[in-house]
Parts: structure tokens; C-alpha cells; sequence
């Protein structure tokens, strides 16, 4: 599980944290940025539990993403500069689920990134509400703890950071595209602010920026994942996904799957958003307008 929403200290230390910090540092140095490659590599084939090292390897480098804010020029390169490494066999091999046929971990197939990925993508879409995790007080002041991270922060980065992967190439398989596809349905096919499956307690924050987090999240996979979503195969989209794809949602009550009609459906709520100055910051409005300009040519090249 992604350590990103723990109190910072309250998990052991990850030993690929400064490796990672040191990998992103130095990228405008080419020999430093290949040495701090190297030895990422190294450490993962050397571990007598590569599956476990691989995750921590996922887990440090998301909280690098998650710990700074936009662009990730730099985190991308980093990924690109492990997909490019030879394959390595781990110290190990009947503890490393990840190896290939060859008894191999094939790093132009990122070992365990996906599964890394989904889950922490899950868990802090879930958690997107909490008003923060904050440190426990002390005996003396049980409730003086302070705020530390901002979960719906957190999940906004992994999006943006996702997002431009999608949008340089560099995630693929029938399953991300479909990040696009449910970022829609959850923010663009409902009219009630309350978001489906998020509890709300004392320690959430309210509906409202809940709904518009979710709106501006959808926009940006429309507009940096839109034309991947257009451009994947959709009878394997429905050989993999048809329940999800033929639910019936508040404002598309049809089974019609992924449609020109349903992508008519984001486009005219993508207008409409962009012109809701009550309810959506400026930032959020100009993201969801660049969104609308996206889908809007991808209904024209289909014409």
C-alpha cells in the first residue's frame, strides 16, 4: 500500500528516497543523472526481495511527485531513463513475481509500476476529501496536531503528472484510457454536488470543493488524455470494460457506451462549466475551457 497519505516518520525509512531525490536533482547532468540510474538498478537487483524493492522504488517516486508541484519534466525523464536500462535478475529470483520468462526484470516494461500506480491512484481518489493528515498532539495538548498534507493535493498531482504521461506516450494499455473515460462520468454526468461512494465526516472538506476538485480533474485527463481515449480500439474497450461503460449515470441514461453523442454530452457540460463563475475558481475555468477546446476538436475530426 502507498505510504504518500502516512504521517511523516510513522513509517519505516524507504532506502530509495534519496536515490530518487538524487536521480531528479542531477538531470541536467547527464553523467550524475546515469550514475543515479545505475544505481536505483543496482539496489533493486541486489535486494533479496525485488518485488518488495520495486514497490518502494514506485512508493519513493510518487512522493517526489506528490512532494512538488507541476510541470514533472524531471520525473518523467527519470522513468524514461529506467525504461531504457538492461534487463537485471534479482539476487533472489522465486521472490520476484516480477521477473520474466527469462528470469529477468525488464525495466522497458517498468516492473510494477501499473499495480503501484492503480493503487495509489485508488486509494487517494478515495481519500481526495479528508481535510488533512495531521501529526498526533501531545499528552499534554491532545489536540494540538498540525496539518501536514492536504489529500486532495496530493491526488490533483498525481492526475496532472499522470495526465502528461498520457499525453507524451508514455502510459499504455487499454486500462488508462479508461482513467479518462471514469474522471468523466464522476464529474460531468451528475447534476448533485454530492460526489457517489465519498463518505463526509467532521475531518472532510466541503462538498462543494469536493465537486469542483472533480471537475477540474476531469478536465485536465480530457485535455492532455482525451485524444488517447478517442483513439483506443473500442471493441477492446468493451471486451474489457462494457459494465462500467454501459452504466446508466444521472445525465446519460442510455447503454451506449463511448459514443460521439456521449463525447457531445462532456463538450456542452465543459461549456457550460467554464462559464460557472459561482461555483468554480478562474484557474479551474480555464483548465475546464482548454478541455473544451480538446474535445471539441476531436468531435470535428470525426465529422
Amino acid at each position: 500500500m502507498t505510504s504518500i497519505l502516512d504521517i511523516p516518520g510513522s513509517t519505516p525509512p524507504n532506502r530509495f528516497f534519496s536515490l530518487v531525490q538524487n536521480a531528479l536533482i542531477s538531470r541536467g547532468y547527464p553523467l550524475l543523472f546515469g550514475y543515479s540510474v545505475e544505481k536505483i538498478i543496482d539496489a533493486i537487483a541486489a535486494s533479496h526481495d525485488a518485488d518488495q524493492a520495486t514497490w518502494e522504488l514506485w512508493d519513493a517516486f510518487f512522493i517526489a511527485v506528490t512532494s512538488c508541484p507541476p510541470p514533472y519534466d524531471s520525473h518523467i525523464a527519470l522513468l524514461d531513463a529506467i525504461r531504457v536500462q538492461p534487463p537485471s535478475k534479482p539476487k533472489v529470483l522465486r521472490l520476484c513475481r516480477e521477473a520474466k520468462h527469462d528470469g529477468q526484470l525488464h525495466w522497458s516494461e517498468l516492473p510494477g509500476f501499473d499495480m503501484y500506480w492503480g493503487d495509489a491512484h485508488s486509494i487517494l481518489l478515495g481519500r481526495r476529501n479528508w481535510n488533512g493528515i495531521r501529526d498526533p498532539g501531545t499528552e499534554e495538548d491532545p489536540f494540538g496536531s498540525t496539518m501536514r498534507i492536504r489529500p486532495d493535493q496530493l491526488y490533483l498531482r498525481v492526475c496532472i503528472f499522470s495526465a502528461a504521461l498520457m499525453k507524451h506516450g508514455r502510459q499504455t494499455g487499454v486500462g488508462y484510457p479508461m482513467t479518462v473515460f471514469y474522471a468523466c462520468r464522476y464529474a460531468l454526468e451528475r447534476v448533485h454536488d454530492a460526489p457517489p461512494q465519498l463518505d463526509s465526516n467532521l475531518h472532510s472538506i466541503p462538498l462543494e470543493q469536493v465537486r469542483a476538485l472533480d471537475i477540474r480533474v476531469a478536465a485536465i485527463w480530457l485535455r492532455d488524455g482525451g485524444w488517447a481515449l478517442w483513439n483506443t480500439d473500442h471493441e477492446e474497450l468493451r471486451e474489457h470494460f462494457a459494465v462500467p461503460l454501459d452504466d446508466e449515470t444521472e445525465l446519460w441514461p442510455s447503454q451506449d457506451g463511448l459514443t460521439p453523442e456521449r463525447w457531445g454530452l462532456w463538450e456542452k457540460r465543459l461549456w457550460d462549466l467554464s462559464n460557472d463563475e459561482d461555483r468554480l475558481d478562474e484557474e479551474t475555468r480555464a483548465v475546464v475551457k482548454e478541455a473544451y477546446g480538446v474535445v471539441e476538436a476531436i468531435l470535428d475530426s470525426g465529422e
